[in-house]
């Protein structure tokens, strides 16, 4: 996995605190004490905080988020073991970022941009040209399986989406911000820098799909961008985020799903099928081949069978001029 430009100065703290509980002690002081994370909105026309149980709710789908990495990187690896070679990294998951920055009241501490949990803060490139164009969106987690627009950029999961909307340097509060998502279309403005009083609109488009109004989060990462995530309505590739603008290719793209997000009898199937090529790569019978014997076997002594009295012996058996062959099943004789 890539490193972050961050990865030191955590690491830095890592080390001083010596252990991971102090060190989650530490973030989320920070958050405590430099944002509005754990401020109460009490009504929707409050512009700080979130409404009661959403900010644990955000540190839950961040843990989750992290906790489906892990769990592909080890997935990866073991296909990796399995198949000898493999090319390229397992896929990102989508993000889902924090809060806004707002005013602290302790003087002695300067306004700082809320630390998320997207890591990578590089500026963002200008939309690659149409040849080898997903190849350049797939070396980015803000673009995988998205695409890189003027001005923005987005990635998706099966049922997730994430934006990511460049602000000019001057926008570094939730006040100088206006974003407004509903389930079928995004607008996002931004505070005029030569008066609070005028607005820019930096985006204003349809979505191409609905989204979960209700689960849609942003956040302000300061004088850099707007990060917004939606849930969509529907599990669904997208190929295109807003109905305005050019589609990608949905062949190019990383369509593979975490297990766990399957049904348990999809699992089911998948575990059967793995577990069936990896007999076919000893040499050994596969679930289809046990069935089969097992049938054989039963009715090898019936009565009116044609080989009754005889030993069992599979490879007598003939369909239409061709003996088939039945690796005998462990245990069997």
């Amino acid at each position: 996995m890539a490193k972050s430009k961050h990865d030191e100065v955590l690491l830095g703290i890592l080390k001083e605190e010596t252990h991971l509980y102090p060190f989650l002690d530490v973030i989320f002081g920070f958050l405590y004490r430099c944002t509005d994370f754990y401020q109460i909105q009490h009504h929707p026309e409050e512009k700080l905080g979130f409404p009661p149980g959403i900010a644990q709710n955000i540190v839950t789908k961040v843990f989750k988020k992290w906790e489906a990495v892990a769990e592909q990187d080890r997935k990866f690896c073991e296909r990796q073991r399995l198949c000898g070679t493999s090319d390229g990294a397992p896929p990102a998951i989508q993000e889902v970022e924090i809060s806004d920055v707002t005013d602290t009241p302790n003087p002695a501490i300067e306004p700082m941009e809320v630390i998320t949990e997207k890591l990578s803060l590089e500026e963002i490139p200008s939309a690659p040209k149409e040849k080898d164009a997903q190849k350049q969106y797939q070396s980015s987690d803000t673009s995988y399986n998205g695409a890189i627009r003027d001005g923005y950029q987005w990635s998706q999961s099966i049922s997730d989406l994430d934006v990511q909307v460049t602000v000019p340097p001057h926008i570094t509060k939730g006040r100088d911000v206006k974003v407004n998502v509903s389930s079928s279309h995004i607008s996002v403005s931004v505070a005029s820098e030569s008066s609070s009083k005028e607005w820019n609109t930096l985006l204003e488009k349809e979505l191409s799909w609905k989204t979960n109004k209700d689960e849609s989060v942003w956040s302000l990462v300061s004088g850099q961008y707007i990060q917004i995530h939606l849930e969509k309505q529907q599990e669904r590739w997208w190929d295109a985020l807003f109905i305005s603008e050019p589609k990608i290719d949905l062949q190019k793209i990383d369509a593979s799903r975490p297990m766990e997000d399957l049904s348990q009898e999809e699992q089911m199937k998948i575990q059967e099928l793995m577990w069936n090529q990896e007999r076919k790569r000893k040499g050994l019978p596969t679930s289809d081949n046990m069935a089969l014997e097992k049938m054989l076997r039963e009715a090898w002594d019936k009565e009116g069978s044609p080989f009754k009295g005889r030993p069992y012996n599979p490879n007598e058996i003939n369909f239409g001029n061709n003996t088939i062959g039945i690796p005998e099943c462990e245990g069997n004789t």
